[in-house]
């Protein structure tokens, strides 16, 4: 009865966390968007309203926090087991008194329930991270795919990546994606030696949970930049 409960509970968490996972990106999504399409319409420029669909990301996203969780379920159902083939052993030893009965079984309670806290803490902890990602992730995806959608005849679309130095310095990681250029269509390099995950793909912010950097979007044409959505100049910024 204790490991269907707990895993009836832990089943259903897990599908809470991922619903509000995905809410949290889509109407991070739409808020970056909603902000691009007032950028456009400022610089003039024609976007066709479009919604924001189910990325890559995202599903990767899902995908790493499932098996975080699946993970954290198989090694607490492996210690209620655990636990409770302790207890059947003591409770089987007739030699024992019941008051030492009983008190192991209270042991073993006790257990069980900073099993339990600390499972579902790191679970808390876990979710408050992915959403964290979650949001700026979709902020970054409706930017761009609201410039995707932008009508600006001969224009090559680029991002770049900018680090945020206004408080403390960057992690190395960001520092060193700072003032990269590519295409909007295309995802920033990978920072060798790094160790962190890269969630489906590199297209934006943020590298990381808690991340800072943010995507500057503009245009060129014929190889000259032919405006920016930001005050910094992308030739000026590494």
């Amino acid at each position: 009865d204790v490991l269907y409960n707990f895993q009836s509970f832990w089943d259903g968490a897990q599908k809470k966390v991922q619903a509000e996972i995905k809410d949290v990106y889509v109407k991070a999504a739409q808020i970056g968007a909603e902000q691009a399409m007032e950028e456009a319409q400022l610089l003039g420029l024609k976007v066709d309203p479009h919604e924001m669909p189910e990325t890559p990301y995202l599903k990767s996203l899902q995908k790493d926090l499932d098996k975080q969780m699946d993970d954290m379920e198989e090694a607490f159902v492996e210690a209620i087991r655990s636990s409770f083939g302790r207890g059947d052993v003591v409770a089987a030893d007739k030699r024992r008194s019941r008051e030492e009965r009983k008190e192991f079984a209270d042991q073993v309670a006790s257990r069980m329930s900073e099993r339990i806290a600390r499972a579902v803490a790191s679970m808390s902890h876990r979710a408050k991270m992915s959403a964290s990602v979650a949001a700026q992730r979709g902020m970054s995806d409706g930017h761009m795919l609201t410039y995707k959608k932008a009508d600006l005849p001969d224009a090559v679309w680029k991002k770049v990546w900018l680090a945020n130095f206004t408080n403390n310095s960057p992690c190395p990681t960001c520092t060193a994606l700072h003032g990269i250029v590519v295409d909007l269509d295309d995802e920033f390099p990978a920072p060798a030696g790094s160790g962190l995950a890269v969630y489906g793909d590199l297209s934006g912010p943020p590298r990381h949970p808690n991340c800072k950097c943010r995507l500057v979007i503009f245009p060129e044409i014929g190889g000259a930049v032919a405006f920016t959505t930001d005050k910094a100049s992308p030739d000026k910024l590494k």
